[in-house]
């Protein structure tokens, strides 16, 4: 079958646990469902090193690696901090939130929007995907536009410790990653049956 992709970058400053810890937990997550689906599909995931640098790792797989478009069914991008915790500013500083940080962008193609509102329903910011547009897509996910993979969808944000040494592991949550997870793969399936 055709392929689907899920990809996410593994690198980044300092620890990056809101950043890119999200990314790697779904994409794992995802892989152990994608193993008992079925699908008829074959499945890629790829991490990618270097995103710090001009996103080095990613378009060396790009060029070299990655499934044609023709013949890719789906990609799927994990970018940064779209599973990170939200912070409210105090008087004596920054106090994680149990909630889901909202500073973090879906986009996705035409075919993959209505999908994508549906499985994402009630999980603000991310429920109302912006439409593929190159010229405005950030992160890796940009490189998916920029060669016209048909069907795709990708996130990217920030977070309130953004690139900085204190974002640990505390900056998600399994609380936090675990719709967004479930709401991927039904969008994938939902996709992949249509």
């Amino acid at each position: 079958g055709p392929w689907v992709i899920i990809s996410t970058p593994q690198s980044g400053w300092f620890t990056c646990g809101g950043e890119r810890g999200p990314g790697i937990a779904i994409s794992r997550a995802l892989s152990a469902w994608a193993a008992n689906s079925k699908l008829p599909v074959r499945w890629l995931f790829i991490a990618t090193s270097g995103h710090e640098w001009v996103d080095v790792g990613a378009d060396i797989f790009h060029q070299t690696q990655a499934p044609a478009p023709r013949d890719t069914a789906l990609w799927f991008h994990l970018g940064a901090s779209f599973g990170a915790r939200a912070y409210e500013e105090t008087p004596s500083g920054l106090v994680a939130k149990d909630t889901p940080n909202l500073v973090r962008t879906l986009m996705a193609s035409p075919d993959m929007v209505p999908l994508c509102e549906a499985a994402f329903a009630g999980q603000p910011v991310i429920d109302k995907p912006a439409p593929a547009d190159p010229a405005k897509a950030l992160g890796e996910y940009h490189l998916v536009l920029d060669e016209g993979y048909p069907s795709s969808a990708g996130f990217w944000g920030a977070n309130a410790l953004f690139h900085t040494p204190i974002d640990t592991a505390a900056s998600t949550t399994p609380e936090i990653m675990e719709p967004i997870a479930r709401a991927i793969s039904k969008a994938i399936e939902e996709r992949i049956v249509k």
